[in-house]
C-alpha cells in the first residue's frame, strides 16, 4: 500500500502530492518491517524502473534513502540493482552450503544410531598442552605429525577385515574394505582413512576435474562425479571422531572441517 501511495503521488494523475515527510514515514515503515537494504533498494528500483517520477523525484528518493541509512553518498540505481543481484547470489551460495552440511549431519547421526555396539576409539595427537589435538586427514602425509599420535601401535581391532564408511563430504556414501592378518593398530586406521579419502578425491578429480571454489565463499564447489563431493577439499577434512562396531566390523567417523 505504501508503494502504491508513492506511485500515485509521482504519477500526479489526481493532482495529489506527497511531501518529504510522507516519503520518510513510508520508508521508515518499510525499514521497520523488512530491515534489509537489498529489499529496500529493490523497492526503490521498482519505482524507478516504471518511471513513476521525474529525475528530480528519483534523486530525492535516493537522497532520502541515503539519509535514513546514514550513507554519505548514494549510487546510481543501476549499481544498486547490481548489488541486489550480487547479494542474492551470495545468499544462494550460503544457503546451499548450509543445506548440504545440515543434511549430511542428520544422515550421519541417523546411520550411526543404527549400530547397537558402536564405541569411540581415541584418535588424537599430543599437543604438549592440556588438551590433545585432532588430525586432519592429510596429516598422515607428515611423518613428524604422525609421530605425535597417542599410542599409535596399540592394537585396537582384532578382526582381520574391517570396512570404513566414508560419508562426509560426499553425496554418495562410500564403503571400502581393508584386511590385516594381525588386526589393526591406531596408525593402521589412520593410514586406511587417508588412503580411502585420497582414492575418493583422486577418482572424482579424474572424472570431473577440479571445480574450484564458490564465487563468494571459500568452500569447494560441488561436483557430480562418482562420489559427488561438496564444500571441501581433502585438505579441509578434520578427523573429529572414529568409532567401531565389532558386530558389523565397521568403522564410522565424524569428519569436520
Amino acid at each position: 500500500e505504501s508503494l502504491m501511495f508513492i506511485a500515485s503521488g509521482f504519477q500526479q494523475k489526481s493532482g495529489n502530492k506527497i511531501t518529504v515527510g510522507d516519503v520518510i514515514e513510508i520508508l521508515e515503515d518499510i525499514m521497520f518491517v523488512i530491515f534489509d537494504l537489498p529489499y529496500i533498494s529493490s523497492a526503490i528500483y521498482y519505482i524507478m524502473k516504471y518511471n513513476y517520477g521525474t529525475d528530480d523525484d528519483l534523486e530525492l528518493m535516493l537522497d532520502l534513502l541515503k539519509l535514513l541509512l546514514g550513507y554519505e553518498t548514494h549510487q546510481n540505481y543501476e549499481d544498486i540493482d547490481e548489488k541486489i543481484l550480487v547479494e542474492y547470489e551470495r545468499q544462494k551460495e550460503i544457503s546451499e552450503i548450509q543445506d548440504l552440511e545440515s543434511t549430511s549431519m542428520a544422515e550421519t547421526q541417523h546411520r550411526q544410531s543404527g549400530y547397537e555396539d558402536l564405541f569411540d576409539i581415541p584418535f588424537e595427537y599430543d599437543t604438549g598442552d592440556e588438551y590433545p589435538g585432532y588430525f586432519f586427514v592429510v596429516d598422515y602425509e607428515d611423518e613428524e605429525k604422525r609421530k605425535l599420535m597417542i599410542r599409535p601401535k596399540e592394537k585396537i581391532i582384532k578382526s582381520k577385515k574391517i570396512a570404513i564408511v566414508f560419508a562426509y563430504p560426499l553425496s554418495k556414501v562410500a564403503k571400502f574394505e581393508y584386511e590385516n592378518k594381525k588386526g589393526f593398530t591406531r596408525m593402521d586406521l589412520f593410514r586406511h582413512i587417508y588412503e580411502g579419502y585420497r582414492k575418493i578425491y583422486d577418482e572424482e578429480e579424474q572424472e570431473v576435474g577440479d571445480p574450484g571454489h564458490y564465487k563468494f565463499a571459500y568452500n569447494r564447489k560441488r561436483t557430480h562425479g562418482k562420489y559427488g563431493i561438496w564444500n571441501h577439499y581433502i585438505e579441509d577434512l578434520l578427523i573429529e571422531r572414529v568409532s567401531f562396531s565389532p558386530r558389523a566390523n565397521t568403522i564410522e567417523m565424524f569428519i569436520g572441517s
